[in-house]
């Protein structure tokens, strides 16, 4: 381990650690200065003696033997007499045990013996510290293979070596044998390890969720344990026990074996994984299996695109829908890692991601959102890729209800269109009531109708005449038909006032009303029964044109206006007669009928009018 190493740049170790031996502590850190994760830190102190500490061979054995299932190198550096090694985040085996379920604990043990399978047949190396204080476990749920301080390669394995390890290495993991010889074959020191390990996990598993689990836990206990080294059996064929050979083990070496795999095996295998994936825990599926279904192999694979995401990255709803983990799921395993993935600068990862965004963007909190996934998304809409640019504004649209508009779109906005809708008048319950007892008082007779009226709408009254038949008309609707009817109209100078009948009213404050506005009746028809009087008849009639004759087609002949003939009103004096007089259609005469100067006479002028219109407009008030 070079002595020139330095902490990495942007690595922070927290101060407390978590776990503490005899030769290393453990703490939390969080190492990248672009994208962050999380990573464990051991911290010990360097030997003094110029050898390798524990840990320094440890971090050594780590950075050389590189296995999915052994722990993940990071980084190494040495500090003064401290030395210190960066892994991936992990927990020690010990801590969770307790939670880890039947199944979880078979993969577990698929998984070291793989590790060990690996140090024996490829490695050609010894572990010699088989126990539950070398396993550590991620918090996917993955066991990985670690201690390897006492490793060593067959080669280099003796008596004094062993010998001198004893010390540090788990007493109860030691076979008896050691104190004779070395062990023949070398692989025995691991054999007998492991069948202690098996037993102390299993022994408190004696349920059958599993197959072969019991069946598995007495082979540690007899041919993994047994004193002679060469009748122990391989890891190789433990590997076969019906214990490692089920479905759930099946799907999982399939899933990590997947590049290795034929296309016509992988359609046939993603085309039935739902149904199988559904007998097991959800949980454990998701944790166990998680990462590698959410592996970038996989998502780019036809197959899976096909057979299974649909039914993955979205959330099961209801129980009829054939999605495989529900939502509390979901958001616990699959958000998180489908977080960390839109951090990938992938075209292909990318448009997978967005084709089912909708399906799990309420599944993601406001957090992760606004801090995580915008970010990348807003990057998106710049790439020179039409389709991602275009999934990428759809995603965008997305977020606008949960995020806001103002946290997606940025910059100054204003309101630039406005609501066009009709506006409904809301009343209150206090209202309605108030409504609803003065529309009873008014039925009894207890309330003016001038009251009645600024609640209720009164029928509008017809132009001609119709404000004498409903004397209780709303003054403003009496003003508006009356501006058809004052002088200044030139239509109404020759249309006299008709007198109506008298309509009989049994509401008492009616009756009031229409006494009150006959005074002011009576004195309008005062002034203007002098204009009326030399008016004798009115005798309007009207007779059909007949259509004149064409010869011609003539186009125009439903435009033609229609004139009808009128009859002139012929003011009759005691000087002077004159008959009537039948004009044709575009018949022009210059005769005067009757005399300017006796026509309305000089009695009334304009002002007299205006006087008129005001007393009646008062009384109409009153």
């Amino acid at each position: 381990m070079g002595n020139g190493k330095s902490q990495p740049a942007g690595l922070l170790i927290e101060d407390k650690a978590f776990i503490a031996n005899n030769f290393w502590t453990l703490h939390n850190a969080v190492y990248g200065n672009e994208t962050e994760r999380n990573v464990t830190v051991f911290a010990g102190v360097a030997d003094t003696k110029g050898e390798f500490s524990a840990l320094e061979m440890f971090s050594k054995n780590l950075m050389l033997h590189r296995h999915p299932n052994i722990l993940k190198y990071v980084a190494s550096w040495r500090v003064n007499d401290q030395v210190y090694l960066a892994t991936e985040e992990v927990n020690t085996l010990q801590n969770v045990i307790s939670k880890q379920t039947s199944l979880q604990i078979c993969i577990g043990l698929h998984s070291i013996l793989n590790a060990i399978s690996f140090l024996h047949e490829k490695a050609h190396s010894s572990h010699n510290n088989i126990c539950q204080a070398s396993v550590y476990v991620t918090p996917e749920g993955h066991w990985k293979l670690a201690g390897l301080e006492y490793l060593c390669r067959f080669s280099d394995l003796s008596a004094r070596f062993l010998s001198d390890s004893r010390q540090g290495r788990y007493d109860r993991g030691i076979s008896p044998s050691e104190n004779n010889r070395v062990p023949q074959p070398p692989c025995a020191i691991d054999q007998y390890a492991f069948g202690v390990f098996v037993e102390e996990i299993l022994k408190s598993r004696t349920d059958e969720n599993v197959p072969g689990l019991l069946d598995f836990l007495n082979i540690a206990k007899t041919e993994l344990q047994t004193a002679d080294c060469k009748a122990r059996p391989s890891f190789r064929k433990l590997l076969e026990h019906p214990y490692f050979t089920h479905q759930f083990i099946y799907i999982h070496n399939f899933l990590t074996e997947l590049p290795l795999k034929s296309g016509s095996e992988k359609q046939i295998f993603f085309r039935e994984l739902t149904n199988k994936l559904s007998e097991f825990n959800e949980d454990v599926v998701a944790g166990q299996l998680g990462s590698l279904l959410l592996s970038r192999i996989l998502l780019l694979d036809n197959s899976a695109q096909e057979f299974l995401l649909p039914q993955m990255l979205k959330p099961r709803i209801d129980e009829n829908s054939n999605c495989i983990f529900s939502e509390k799921t979901f958001k616990e395993y699959i958000v998180p890692k489908l977080v960390s993935i839109f951090h990938v600068r992938d075209t292909q990862v990318r448009l997978i991601l967005l084709t089912y965004f909708q399906s799990f963007t309420t599944m993601c909190c406001a957090t992760q959102l606004r801090s995580e996934i915008l970010p990348e998304l807003l990057v998106g809409i710049k790439d020179t890729n039409d389709e991602l640019v275009a999934a990428t504004l759809k995603a965008l649209s997305e977020l606008v209800p949960i995020l806001g508009a103002a946290t997606v779109v940025g910059g100054k906005r204003s309101k630039l269109f406005s609501d066009g809708r009709p506006k409904v008048r809301s009343y209150s319950k206090r209202t309605v009531k108030n409504i609803v007892e003065k529309t009873k008082e008014v039925d009894a007779g207890t309330v003016p109708v001038e009251e009645s009226a600024e609640m209720f709408l009164k029928e509008r009254p017809s132009p001609d005449g119709g404000e004498a038949q409903s004397v209780a008309t709303p003054v403003e609707e009496a003003e508006q038909w009356d501006s058809w009817e004052t002088p200044n109209n030139p239509s109404s100078e020759n249309i006299p006032h008709v007198a109506e009948e008298p309509v009989e009213h049994t509401n008492a404050s009616e009756n009031k009303y229409l006494k009150e506005n006959s005074v002011v009746q009576d004195s309008a028809k005062s002034v203007t029964a002098k204009q009326l009087a030399d008016l004798d008849v009115l005798d309007v009639k009207s007779q059909p044109i007949s259509a004149a004759v064409n010869p011609e087609e003539d186009f125009f002949r439903d435009m033609e206006p229609v004139i009808c003939k009128t009859h002139v009103v012929h003011i009759s004096d005691p000087q002077t007669s004159i008959s009537e007089r039948k004009l044709s259609k575009f018949e022009v005469t210059d005769e005067i009928i009757g005399s300017v100067d006796e026509g309305w006479g000089d009695e009334l002028e304009w002002a007299d009018v205006n006087e008129v219109s005001n007393v009646s407009s008062q009384s109409d008030t009153y």
